[in-house]
């Protein structure tokens, strides 16, 4: 069950039209399954109610979901690799160890 909404995802990201949207659905997916693998818990086990997941986890999804959909291959700025969003690690640093 992923938590961000292909509708929801498609207004965070500024996407008026459909013909993008099995992508968008796709890199939801993956964008989800990353932060659960650094996160260590999969965030649908531990909240089944998708209104209970905290507003910052369900932000760093969107955040990522709309990196791979910008940049969909490695992106390298100057001479650094940029590997997550700004603020993704944060949020999943901070909810790393969170305990529900």
């Amino acid at each position: 069950m992923t938590i961000v909404s292909l509708a929801e995802q498609k207004a965070f990201a500024h996407v008026d039209f459909n013909d993008d949207d099995a992508l968008i659905a796709q890199q939801i997916d993956a964008a989800q399954a990353h932060i659960v693998q650094l996160l260590g818990y999969a965030i649908a086990t531990e909240l089944a109610d998708p209104l209970l997941v905290p507003a910052d986890l369900v932000g760093a999804v969107m955040q990522l979901a709309a990196h791979l959909y910008d940049h969909r291959e490695a992106a390298v700025i100057g001479k650094s690799a940029i590997e997550l969003p700004l603020g993704v690690s944060d949020v999943v640093r901070e909810r790393g160890n969170y305990s529900f």
